[in-house]
């Protein structure tokens, strides 16, 4: 063999690994992208069932009843209102 011949085998085997290096790299970076992308849609999931119970819990009608429930509130009845004015000649 020739200085050529065994110069461009040479070359011929280092574009070879190279090729193969830049596969296994490209295979890792769309797998990590795969990866990445499910993560994206359980937290989608995980956002979309936390926005949807967010709703639900400022909901007036489940507030007054665990207000009811819960710190045994009452609703407001005009007679037992009390009503206070302020003294004439009071300035604040």
């Amino acid at each position: 063999m020739t200085r050529i011949d065994i110069v461009i085998t040479i070359l011929l085997v280092l574009c070879s690994l190279l090729l193969v290096e830049s596969q296994h790299k490209n295979r890792r970076a769309y797998i990590e992208l795969e990866r990445a992308q499910q993560a994206e849609a359980k937290l989608q999931v995980q956002w979309n069932q936390l926005q949807l119970e967010q709703s639900r819990l400022t909901k007036t009608s489940l507030i007054a009843e665990a207000a009811a429930r819960d710190l045994k509130m009452q609703g407001v009845v005009p007679a037992r209102t009390l009503y206070l004015s302020e003294p004439a000649g009071v300035k604040p």
